[in-house]
């Protein structure tokens, strides 16, 4: 039923807590499982370098990329199946899932009230935008 699971994280401490359950939901269905990190830049800095007040800086890329490789290698999840967007999350992941046949999309909901709003934000895009069905991980 489920072939295709993607784990999008956004890298913080409880996301290994997170992967692990999605690990096991890969398990249980005998599914190929892809990580995704999506950067987003915040929109003030976005704004600040358009008029020139800041400098556009690239993504911390190899970082990302250290700590995604770190997460996959405990779970044993192939390097092909790491995947690192700069963007919006709310866009990128349903794209993402969509490019890559996704049977289902995992994501992680730890965050305490006073940042809950901007979690369901991206949740309800992700949930309204994807084409396969979409679990809340509960940390």
């Amino acid at each position: 039923m489920y072939q295709k699971l993607l784990f999008a994280t956004d890298l913080s401490k409880p996301q290994h807590d997170l992967c692990a359950q999605a690990v096991k939901i890969a398990k249980h269905f005998d599914s190929s499982l892809y990580l995704l990190h999506v950067y987003d830049i915040p929109t003030s800095t976005q704004y600040a370098a358009a008029l020139g007040f800041a400098e556009f800086t690239s993504p911390p890329t190899e970082d990302i990329k250290a700590v995604l490789n770190t997460l996959a290698k405990e779970f044993d999840i192939d390097d092909a199946h790491q995947i690192i967007k700069t963007g919006s999350a709310k866009k990128i992941i349903p794209q993402v899932a969509k490019d890559l046949a996704i049977d289902m999309i995992l994501l992680g909901n730890h965050y305490d009230s006073t940042k809950q709003h901007l979690f369901s934000t991206v949740t309800q895009s992700v949930i309204h935008e994807s084409n396969c069905d979409v679990v809340i991980l509960k940390a």
